[in-house]
Order: C-alpha cells, then structure tokens, then sequence
C-alpha cells in the first residue's frame, strides 16, 4: 500500500502479488483517487449531521406534543378543582388510556363523587335539624304541657335522623313507673328491638343503641339533674331517669353526626320536662296549701265564682260545704302544733279522697275547709258531707310527742245555690251560718243551710 501521483492526481495504490497464465508469477496494483474518498467522508458527516438534526427536530416534536398533552391534562385536573373549590362537585376530569394520569383522574373522579354524595347528606341533615330546631320553638311557644312536648320532640327526632318510628315515655310523678307518653311512625314493627334499647338505657343510664337482624334502633336517658358541657345529659348523672326516648329504622345504620343529631334532641327533651315539671310545680303552688294540698284561699275563690257563673248560665245546681275542726285550738295547747298540722293533713286526706275530679277542695282559713259542689244539690252536698264527716271520726292518729292514738271530728255546713244564695256571698254566709250551726247543737254534725 502506498501513495502515486501520476499527471499530478495523487492515488492511493494497493499492490498483491498473483499467479499468471501456466504459473506465470503476476502483481496486481489498485490505484484509487484519494479525492472521491474525501467527498464521501463529507458526505457521510453531512448525512450523520442530518440524521442528528432530525432526530432532535422529532424529539423537540414529541416533546412538544407530551408537553401540550401533559398541559392539556394538568389544565383538566386545574378546571374540575377549581369547580370543585366552588362548589360543583359535578365537575368530572377526562380519564383516556391506563397510564398513572389516567389513574389520577379516576381517583379525583370517585373523590368528587364522594363529596357531591356527603354535600347532599349534609344538606339533609341540615334541613332535617332546622325542621327539628323549629318544631322545638313552636312547641315551647305554645306552652303545651308534658305530653304535648314529648311528642314534638319525638317528631323532631324521627325526622331528624331519618327513623322509621320512635316512643317517648317519661314519669308522671317522681315515684311513678315509667309510662309510654307520645309514640310516631310504625313502632309496633320494632317493639322487641326498641324494648331491648329501652332496657339498656334504663340499666345503664346512658344512650345505648342496639341492632337486630335487619334493623336498628337507638335510645337515650332522659335524668333529673347532670348536664354535660356539650348541652346533652350527663351518662354519669346520679338522679333517677324522668323519662326516655327511642327511635328504629330497618334501611340503614345510624351514622355519627345522627346519633349526635338524635343525643341533642335527646338532651331537649329533658330540659323540657323538667320545665314543665318546674311551670306545675309553680303553678301547684299558686293555688295549693303548702300544708294540706288543697286549694288555697285565692284558689277557692276563683272557683267559687266560676262555677257560679257557670251553674247560672247553664241553670245547674251547686253546692258548697263548709267544714270545722272541732276543738281544734285545744289539740293544738295540748299536743303542740305539729299534732295540730298532722290532724289537718289527715282531715284534708279526707275531704280530697271524698272529692270528684270536678270539686274544688280548698283551706278556707285556720281550721276550717271547704269544698266547692258544681251539678250538686243539697242532697248531693250533704251526702258527700256525711262521708266525710264520718270517715274523719274514725281516724286514729298517733300521738307525735307520747304514747297511743287520738281521735277527732269535725262540724259541717251545707248550702245549695237553688235554695240559700244568689251570689258568693250569699252561699258562703249560708254554708258558714250552717256550719255554726252544728257547731252549737253539740258538733261532730252535718246541718243543712235554711
């Protein structure tokens, strides 16, 4: 191999040696222009230098095209939050291929779902607690009594946690049993379940909720004393449960934010019996005798004149007894003042188990009671008297400062409207003529008024 310059071209030269014609020994020379190969390793850079150029012109494409893809997607997810973040959570992002942006979409796609599906639950708890704050207030606004405000809680709760039915049962006094008072909905389909909740809540003092094959029920104490901080009544709370309330449904379990919906009410519900329980016991005492329970003074009076005008305008009978303890001043020099208050407790007893629903018993004054007759003649008035005169004979009661028993009576006077009086007045000076009456003809007697 070596260089030539032949007619001044310079050629690359390559020699071998050969065997000729019959073993003649041969050498053979390949001349090559040394120009061409300089053009063909320019042609071969320029093709490269092509090939390069292309391959970034494709690349720069595709990354171009990734990128308005990617954009595209990314301007996608940026929309549907942007929709959500005001509140359309209807707003669903392009899914397209299996890759992790697909994915990604899928995933915003469910999550939006989810908060459209828990936005509507809100929405409805919402209203159902609104509804259930409103039928409160229109309950406490219309001053209804005990029963009357179990039920509007009873509804507020039913409604308010999507129940099916529920039972509100509360005491009618301190002692009593408790007493199944407002019912709503189909309960007689849950009794058993509603029973078994019931029966936890009462052993346990607490809101229980309990579950069945296909149901649900919940249930909650409602107590005398013990409010927590969160407005519901205390589980620990050591009074006696006043009441409680109980509500089923068969769909579904109850969620938190129901049970929570359904403690509040709950918690209401207390507040309200015991406000009620407290407008009684103010009202009880407005009108009652601290001492005997019968009607006080004020009271008597009013019913007087209401049944006087009633037996008026209707053209009815009625009556009036007026009653005296005997010798009532020396029981109280000779046993004290406590035997005094015993004997008209025990007196008092009488009269009022003696007594319709429609009577009016009351404490006139000192010793001396009365009670008010309506639809009564003076045969009726007497008879009454006579019981009552009758059953206060034979009362023994104990000596509180001593031994043994002691006995006493009383002295009665009756007056009839149709026959002794024309007004208040008149009818109660009859009685109380008749009854001084009794008293002067020996006592322990029942005297008609003339």
């Amino acid at each position: 191999v070596g260089n030539l310059s032949v007619a001044n071209r310079q050629f690359r030269v390559a020699s071998f040696a050969a065997t000729g014609f019959r073993g003649a020994p041969l050498q053979i020379s390949v001349l090559a222009d040394r120009q061409p190969t300089s053009s063909a390793v320019a042609s071969s850079r320029l093709l490269a230098g092509g090939i390069l150029v292309a391959f970034f012109v494709i690349a720069f494409t595709c990354a171009v095209l990734v990128s308005r893809s990617l954009q595209g997607q990314i301007a996608s997810f940026l929309a549907a939050a942007r929709r959500l973040g005001g509140g359309d959570f209807s707003a669903q992002v392009p899914v397209a291929g299996k890759d992790e942006f697909a994915a990604l979409g899928q995933e915003f796609n469910k999550m939006s779902a989810q908060l459209e599906a828990r936005l509507v639950e809100l929405r409805d708890q919402r209203a159902r607690l609104e509804s259930a704050l409103q039928r409160i207030g229109e309950a406490f606004a219309s001053n209804l009594d005990r029963d009357g405000l179990l039920e509007v809680v009873l509804r507020a709760a039913v409604d308010g946690v999507g129940a099916e039915g529920g039972r509100a049962s509360a005491r009618v006094s301190p002692d009593g049993p408790l007493e199944e008072r407002a019912r709503v909905g189909h309960v007689s389909a849950f009794s058993e379940l509603l029973g078994q909740v019931e029966r936890d809540v009462l052993d346990r003092r607490a809101p229980r909720e309990a579950a069945g094959d296909s149901a649900w029920a919940l249930g909650h104490p409602l107590l005398d004393d013990g409010v927590s901080g969160d407005g519901l009544r205390g589980p620990d709370a050591a009074g006696p449960v006043l009441g409680l309330i109980s509500v089923a449904r068969s769909d579904r379990a109850f969620t938190a934010p129901e049970i929570e919906l359904f403690g509040y009410l709950a918690g209401q519900a207390g507040v309200s019996i015991e406000n009620v329980s407290l407008h009684e016991t103010v009202q009880r005492q407005a009108v009652t005798d601290e001492l005997t329970g019968l009607y006080n003074h004020r009271r008597f009076q009013e019913a007087l004149a209401s049944e006087l005008e009633r037996s008026k305008r209707f053209e009815q009978d009625m009556s009036l007894v007026m009653l005296d303890i005997d010798n009532f001043k020396s029981i109280n020099d000779t046993y004290g003042h406590q035997q005094g208050d015993l004997v008209l407790r025990e007196v008092a007893r009488i009269l009022r188990e003696n007594s319709r629903e429609i009577d009016a018993p009351a404490r006139y004054g000192g010793e001396e009671l009365a009670v008010v007759l309506p639809q009564t003649d003076q045969n009726g008035a007497f008879n009454l008297a006579e019981r009552v005169r009758a059953g206060i004979e034979d009362l023994k009661l104990p000596v509180l400062e001593g031994n043994g028993t002691m006995s006493v009576t009383a002295s009665l006077g009756v007056a009839s409207l149709a026959r002794a009086a024309g007004d208040a007045g008149e009818l109660v000076a009859a009685a109380d003529a008749a009854l001084y009456e009794a008293k002067r003809g020996g006592k322990n007697k029942t005297v008609r008024a003339q």
